[in-house]
């Protein structure tokens, strides 16, 4: 099964958050994450790293879940490999999220 890009990050925040959630969940990404990580996940060259990359994912694996969540919340900052190519100096500051968002990011 392929899983829309856009919907990579939400669908590996967490388990599955109430079916009402799901629009205000892509309403938030719309509007928080896809800014630097443009519509879809697809990245931004320079600026911000692809959310779409499936070997990252995959190397998450079960910890996926909490990495997000604790980048969400806490930010991030240093280097970065993903989708081949390298992210240095990549600044990404934490995002003022409710647990109430990030459940809703998760669907």
């Amino acid at each position: 099964m392929r899983i829309a890009p856009a919907k990579m990050l939400l669908l590996l925040l967490a388990a599955v958050a109430p079916a009402a959630h799901a629009q205000d969940g892509q309403a938030l990404f719309d509007s928080v994450c896809a800014a630097c990580h443009r519509a879809g996940g697809v990245g931004n060259p320079g600026i911000a790293p692809p959310l779409n990359d499936a070997a990252l994912w995959q190397r998450l694996g079960d910890r996926a879940p909490g990495y997000v969540a604790g980048v969400m919340t806490s930010g991030l900052s240093g280097m970065i490999q993903s989708g081949g190519q390298v992210y240095a100096g990549l600044v990404m500051p934490p995002q003022p999220m409710s647990d109430e968002e990030l459940a809703a990011m998760r669907s």
